[in-house]
């Protein structure tokens, strides 16, 4: 995986990597993926639908990337040791083979002073870079 520029990297307990932008404790961004293969009751379903049973967010909004790939995104704003945080999920399903999608899963993370704060543009400029370019 290639860093930013401007961010630190580090592997954390899951195998995931971990982002953060130098000199801000407050952001956050974690890129990880999961393969999931299905029993024969379930092969060929949609990319979204793994996307569904996997996570349980509605998929009703899933973006169709091309052919075998599905993108949906969740925002999500709660409060965590004292601090409210703003977040948002993209999960990148793609078909492998008729019983087996990998789902990237991409989240950034970053503390705001109201639920009305938005995530920082500059900031939401390497995630959504990261899902138009990563393979999977």
């Amino acid at each position: 995986m290639r860093v930013p520029v401007g961010w630190d990297a580090v592997r954390d307990s899951d195998d995931a990597y971990l982002l953060a932008p130098r000199g801000d404790t407050l952001t956050s961004l974690r890129v990880s993926a999961l393969t999931a293969m299905s029993p024969d009751s379930l092969r060929g379903r949609s990319p979204s639908f793994w996307v569904h049973l996997v996570t349980h967010v509605d998929t009703a909004a899933a973006e169709r990337l091309d052919s075998t790939s599905t993108l949906v995104t969740r925002d999500s704003v709660f409060a965590e040791l004292g601090d409210l945080v703003r977040m948002r999920f993209w999960y990148i399903a793609h078909r492998v083979s008729s019983d087996t999608v990998r789902i990237g899963i991409i989240s950034l993370a970053q503390a705001v002073r109201t639920v009305d704060d938005s995530l920082r543009p500059d900031y939401l400029a390497v995630p959504e870079n990261l899902v138009r370019t990563a393979k999977y």
